[in-house]
């Protein structure tokens, strides 16, 4: 299965990166993730929607996701 990184920034200038199954759907979910794991570790911050706040990461193979992708199917 194909797979992609994106970056997730959030106001409190923290950013973190997810990986989800590459679909038409994953900028959606990789947000959804994003939102779960700051909230799950209690920073509170709102998604940086007006800058851009997703983007696909450049050098996926450098870059750990903080979730399991295999664990969400």
């Amino acid at each position: 299965m194909k797979t992609v990184k994106y970056r997730i920034d959030f106001s409190a200038h923290k950013s973190i990166v997810v990986e989800v199954p590459d679909s038409e759907y994953s900028e959606e979910k990789a947000i959804e993730l994003a939102e779960e794991y700051m909230e799950g570790n209690d920073v509170y911050a709102d998604w940086e929607m007006d800058d851009g706040g997703i983007e696909e990461v450049e050098n996926p193979e450098n870059c750990e996701p903080v979730n399991d992708v295999k664990l969400e199917f």
